[in-house]
């Protein structure tokens, strides 16, 4: 019996896609390089908020001071009439802290590539945990990349990637049994818990009901 041959019509569709992927978060990154490069005098996203907040914690100041974030902001060319504040908790501040420490510009372009790369890397975790075939997981960074609101988080620059991050780490390591570190990963998704008011007690009902207290040591570990 002759092994199966492969379509060759479905071969090039699937080769047109893994390289036309990438398109839609280049063109993005290439609008961050351009501003960049520009010294653009508006700034529409949110990472202006994670900058401004990250430089006041350097400084020893208040990250929700409205009257100092203002200036820094507006150092960076926003040209909003009220700064934005990170409406995050405090913890939240390590993750962007380390930006903070660059001029606007780099500091943006640093995070732009941040967010794309935890995209990819999410995209692939959950092909794992679904037993997608790892031949077709280029199909998982496809749909990743295509997906509309990644290209609107990469555009603004939206922590929105580390929700994603935190809940594919989760469960990767969950399929694993390794219940400590899914427990750290979950606390990503303490950025915007507002966001999985239904994931919370389905956990908390999970943990006694299984009595996976590492769950529990993982989470406090990752958010002391």
């Amino acid at each position: 019996m002759s092994p199966p041959t492969t379509d060759p019509i479905l071969s090039c569709w699937r080769k047109a896609l893994t390289w036309l992927a990438p398109v839609p978060d280049l063109c993005v990154l290439g609008w961050q390089l351009r501003r960049f490069d520009a010294r653009a005098t508006v700034v529409v996203g949110d990472f202006v908020e994670y900058w401004a907040a990250g430089r006041l914690c350097w400084q020893g100041e208040n990250p929700y001071a409205l009257e100092l974030l203002a200036p820094l902001q507006q150092s960076a060319g926003s040209s909003k009439p009220r700064p934005l504040l990170m409406h995050n908790p405090p913890w939240a501040l390590t993750l962007v802290l380390p930006f903070a420490l660059l001029d606007y510009g780099p500091a943006q372009l640093a995070w732009t590539l941040l967010l794309l790369a935890i995209l990819l890397l999410s995209t692939d975790l959950l092909w794992h945990v679904y037993a997608g075939p790892l031949k077709q997981r280029w199909l998982a960074w496809v749909l990743g990349l295509f997906f509309a609101p990644s290209l609107f988080a990469l555009n603004i620059g939206q922590l929105s990637p580390l929700l994603l991050l935190g809940l594919a780490g989760s469960l990767w390591f969950a399929r694993r049994e390794q219940w400590f570190w899914a427990g750290v990963a979950a606390t990503l998704l303490i950025i915007k818990p507002q966001l999985f008011y239904l994931f919370w007690p389905a956990l908390a009902f999970g943990v006694v009901a299984t009595r996976r207290w590492q769950l529990v040591g993982g989470g406090i570990w990752g958010v002391r």
